[in-house]
């Protein structure tokens, strides 16, 4: 049998290696057959699935992908975050800026680049409160998602951020604070 036919075999096992080994070989044309496992009853399966839709950079499994957001298992949503972010899902940038609140830090680090990067303005309230996280990393990329977004209520804690004890959030905010050009500052 093919890798494409192991995907609807009845082993969990053979459904997973199937569905990692097509993401990892780069099969665009296997997208539509993976989609499907995104529903698949297994958290690993579900898992692999969204990390090779993502890795495919398949733009036909975002519906899917947001289905999986409000998973309960923790791998699965990672996945399915880190998947719309690699696609450059920006449909689902509201979804992502709710999943700030309720995700761990690494993945935040993923997630705030991305919102800045597509510009989505709704997430600078939520990524002001980012400005002031004890993880400098987190400081650092809030900073240039507000500044790609030329989110001016930022200024002000931009600022603040110029004395920061690290050396690359003082940076990000600096180059924030030139992208905004507030000139009230």
């Amino acid at each position: 049998p093919s890798l494409i036919e192991l995907l609807a075999d009845q082993d969990d096992a053979v459904r997973l290696g199937a569905v990692s080994a097509l993401g990892t070989l780069g099969h665009r044309e296997a997208a539509g057959h993976i989609r499907p496992l995104l529903m698949d009853q297994k958290p690993a399966i579900r898992k692999a699935a969204a990390d090779a839709l993502g890795g495919l950079r398949d733009e036909e499994a975002v519906q899917g992908l947001r289905g999986l957001l409000s998973e309960t298992d923790a791998s699965v949503r990672r996945s399915a975050i880190l998947a719309l972010r690699d696609i450059g899902a920006r449909s689902a940038a509201a979804e992502l800026t709710e999943c700030l609140e309720v995700e761990e830090d690494d993945l935040r680090k993923e997630i705030i680049p991305a919102l800045g990067r597509w510009k989505h303005l709704p997430a600078g309230p939520k990524l002001l409160k980012y400005l002031r996280s004890s993880d400098p990393e987190i400081r650092a990329a809030a900073a240039e998602a507000l500044k790609e977004l030329a989110y001016k209520p930022a200024a002000p804690e931009l600022v603040g951020l110029l004395r920061d004890a690290d050396p690359s959030v003082q940076n990000a905010a600096s180059r924030a604070l030139v992208e905004i050009r507030e000139d009230s500052v």
